[in-house]
């Protein structure tokens, strides 16, 4: 139990800005991951989806166990000018063209009915894993946002503190600029910080079905709540479900539809025969007829249909193989970054403060003991480590939630 464990050790990984209790958007809380995920919007591939399957069973429902296609009814009528006479002739003729014993369409249709089954929820479940992903994403951009802002009121106390002591002679001109240009850096920062912020929750909206409320400022404590991390087998398990996946069966299952269709057209348009009938009424008389009819192929026809079916499988095949090849990809990606981002499972020591650094600096600065030169290096290095924390944090909630849409054994 490792990996559950390690994923939920993580909640206290890092100390970073303890969001306090506060109203939500409107007044309400903010919307978490899971009320997310429940308001999944329909993917274009998921509606891609759902229209190729659709003409599917059009091609399939245009035909029938025994029938290559509907029958073909023609009416004729006309006078009949003898003798005086005007009355009308009448003329039916019925056509059905048949379907060959091991047409492929029992097959086609089982194929139909496994696609019908695999193929959208699996699009779906990539759709809940695209909001995972955009939910963390937006998680990390806010707390950068959040830690930009503070850094930026941090040294501007600083600015304060080194213009002061250089009016009282203690500092030298170029120290004050040191932090001015220092300023200057974290205020652009903070600057794209918030571009970013705003950024993840345009791309989190993209997902997800009516619209998001419009972020609130940065800072009012109307924060995005942290992710909860996916529940996962042990690592020596994380292989078989992969294996199983419904992402992987549904590749599986467009590759076998594909070639069913594929076959059970051939087998269609080399049907030959047809059943031919026609009823006529010719004055006094009336004649039925009943009879078969036998279409006879081009020179070229049947190897070119040949060469479509063998080309149409192979592109089939090779796309499937593709696609799971592209899935292991990821999944190693994932497993791997996941791994190695639980190494740092145990939390910081207690007397590991970042605040509290910053603050006992920010002192040295004030009573003198320390150069602003000196301490804006200092600050760097808790800043550097501070955003360091928040993006293996996000990473290691990225990698596990891929894990958990690589690995899901039931469909959304």
């Amino acid at each position: 139990m490792f990996i559950r464990s390690a994923v939920g050790s993580t909640v206290g990984l890092f100390l970073l800005i303890a969001p306090l209790a506060r109203p939500g958007f409107g007044g309400q809380e903010p919307p978490r991951l899971e009320d997310l995920l429940t308001r999944a919007r329909a993917s274009a591939e998921e509606l891609a989806i759902s229209s190729e399957l659709a003409a599917a069973r059009r091609e399939l429902g245009a035909t029938s166990a025994r029938f290559a296609a509907g029958p073909t009814l023609g009416v004729e009528t006309g006078p009949r000018r003898t003798n005086g006479s005007t009355d009308a002739d009448l003329a039916i003729d019925l056509d059905l063209p048949l379907l060959g014993k091991g047409n492929g369409r029992e097959e086609a249709l089982a194929a139909l009915e496994r696609a019908g089954a695999r193929l959208p929820a699996a699009a779906r479940l990539e759709t809940r894993g695209r909001i995972a992903t955009a939910y963390v994403a937006a998680w990390a951009a806010e707390r950068e946002a959040l830690l930009r802002g503070e850094d930026v009121a941090t040294v501007e106390r600083w600015l304060k503190i080194a213009q002061r002591r250089l009016e009282q002679g203690a500092e030298a001109a170029f120290e004050v600029d040191l932090v001015a240009f220092d300023l200057e850096q974290a205020r652009a920062a903070r600057a794209e910080a918030l571009a970013a912020r705003a950024a993840g929750w345009a791309e989190l909206a993209v997902w997800v079905e009516t619209p998001l409320d419009e972020l609130p400022a940065a800072g009012s404590r109307e924060e995005i709540a942290e992710p909860p991390p996916p529940d996962l087998p042990p690592d020596a398990d994380l292989g078989t479900r992969f294996e199983s996946s419904p992402l992987g069966l549904a590749l599986a299952a467009r590759r076998d539809l594909s070639v069913a269709l594929a076959r059970f057209d051939l087998s269609r348009s080399q049907s030959r025969w047809a059943l031919r009938s026609s009823l006529a009424r010719e004055a006094d008389e009336s004649v039925a007829r009943f009879g078969l009819a036998y279409r006879f192929p081009l020179a070229a026809e049947r190897p070119a249909a040949d060469q479509a079916l063998a080309a149409s499988m192979a592109a089939a095949q090779g796309q499937a193989d593709q696609s799971l090849a592209e899935l292991r990809s990821r999944f190693a990606s994932a497993r791997s970054r996941f791994l190695a981002l639980s190494a740092f499972e145990n939390p910081p020591p207690d007397d590991l403060s970042p605040e509290r650094t910053l603050a006992a600096i920010e002192l040295r600065l004030t009573e003198g003991k320390a150069r602003p030169s000196e301490v804006l290096l200092q600050r760097r290095a808790v800043i550097s480590a501070e955003l360091a924390r928040i993006q293996r944090r996000a990473a290691l909630w990225a990698a596990s939630w891929e894990l958990a849409t690589l690995t899901a054994e039931v469909l959304p």
